[in-house]
C-alpha cells in the first residue's frame, strides 16, 4: 500500500462514489447488504 492509502471509520452520510468499504458494523444479517466488502458506484 502506497502513503495515501488507509483505513479509516466514517459516518454512512460521510461516504462519497468511488470510496471502497472493507467492513460494516455488526452481523451480516443485519444490514441489507449482500456483500460486507464493495466499492461505492452511486
Amino acid at each position: 500500500m502506497g502513503g495515501k492509502d488507509m483505513l479509516r471509520r466514517i459516518k454512512a452520510e460521510q461516504l462519497q462514489v468511488g470510496m471502497f468499504v472493507s467492513r460494516l458494523g455488526g452481523p451480516w444479517i443485519n444490514h441489507p447488504f449482500w456483500r460486507s466488502r464493495f466499492l461505492v458506484s452511486s
